[in-house]
């Protein structure tokens, strides 16, 4: 009964966290855009804490993923950025939404029925300031990447000085590539 009852305490706790979302405008900002050309919006959250749980088995990254993530830290490179550091758990998130992105057919930050970034990424075992999410499909990883540096949002999350971690998903569907890029903001 105790356990139930901490259960339900920390769901309340969790659900009262503040969300922040903002696509290529002020953090401030409660404005969310979906972008045209095949993606959408990027996405982005911020909570005092995220839940602390045990980080998944590193997996080999796709070709895709590699040429992804090699990508993002060029980008960051070329404008004296820190580079985004692998984190296992985001990518576990983002690989289980990019899954569901290839089997609907469709992109999304959010389906009908699925948690929201903040609690995917509590779950998968991070812990974060701030949360931050590029979805994407395309024939390729370099045109997925083409389309996220052309879109302000995207570009924003990717280019963002604050965002220190990163984890990306590439699935295939109906001809497709579904990409999920998920950052964070790393709380120690």
């Amino acid at each position: 009964m105790r356990a139930v009852w901490i259960f339900a305490m920390l769901v309340m706790v969790l659900g009262e966290g503040r969300a922040e979302y903002a696509a290529g405008v002020p953090a401030g900002s409660r404005r969310y855009d979906e972008a045209a050309a095949g993606l959408a919006g990027g996405r982005r959250y911020s909570f005092a804490e995220g839940l602390a749980q045990t980080t998944p088995a590193q997996r080999k990254l796709s070709s895709s993923e590699q040429a992804l993530f090699d990508a993002a830290n060029r980008e960051r490179a070329a404008r004296r950025l820190a580079p985004l550091k692998w984190n296992p758990a985001l990518a576990s998130a983002a690989r289980a939404h990019a899954q569901k992105m290839a089997r609907e057919n469709t992109l999304s930050h959010q389906f009908p029925g699925e948690m929201d970034l903040g609690t995917r990424v509590r779950l998968a075992g991070v812990r974060f300031r701030a949360v931050a999410e590029n979805v994407a499909q395309g024939p390729s990883a370099a045109s997925i990447h083409t389309q996220w540096i052309n879109s302000p949002p995207h570009r924003a999350n990717l280019l963002d000085p604050e965002l220190d971690s990163i984890g990306i998903a590439v699935a295939e569907g109906q001809g497709q590539l579904f990409a999920v890029q998920d950052f964070s903001q790393a709380n120690p």
